[in-house]
């Protein structure tokens, strides 16, 4: 994801230039059954907008981006339709999605706890680095023990996540 700080809800001849460099190596680092990567940009008002590439490079525009607060928003639309936050509907629609994670330290362990604790689906982790003791004030769920053996970062969250969230597939990658 990224923004147009200048407007324009539409993407660029850079932006699918980038697509094109990009989404190959993507599908390359990931296996999965029928993957999906996904592209993103957002205006000043918060307004965005997504496509995503299967893994033969076809592409399909989503029509509905929202935003989970305290209201959830069709970014896509900017429109006032409200779904009550945190009800059934969507905690179902969470336990059918897929995100993924790039770099699980600081933000980004917080990060995945979060969406591993909202029930999505699926989760994709992918940092290349050891837990260290210098970071184990940053990284939650990480002790002393992870850090004296070098675990990698990943494989740590995926365990962490499947003590309280065993239904939930987590691929660690790193």
């Amino acid at each position: 994801m990224h923004s147009h700080p200048g407007g324009g809800l539409k993407f660029s001849k850079v932006d699918d230039a980038s697509d094109r460099a990009t989404m190959p190596g993507l599908f390359a680092a990931i296996e999965a059954v029928d993957p999906h990567h996904g592209s993103a940009i957002m205006t000043p008002d918060g307004a965005m907008k997504v496509r995503i590439y299967d893994e033969t490079g076809e592409l399909q525009k989503i029509s509905q981006v929202w935003r989970v607060g305290q209201n959830i928003t069709n970014l896509a639309t900017l429109s006032a339709d409200h779904v009550m936050p945190f009800g059934s509907q969507m905690t179902d629609s969470f336990a059918r999605q897929t995100a993924c994670v790039i770099g699980v330290s600081g933000t980004g362990s917080l990060v995945a706890e979060l969406l591993a604790r909202k029930g999505v689906g699926h989760l994709i982790l992918i940092d290349f680095d050891k837990i260290e003791n210098k970071n184990l004030n940053r990284i939650v769920n990480s002790t002393v023990t992870d850090a004296n053996a070098g675990r990698a970062k990943t494989t740590m969250m995926a365990e962490a996540i499947a003590r309280y969230a065993p239904n939930i597939r987590v691929a660690p990658y790193g």
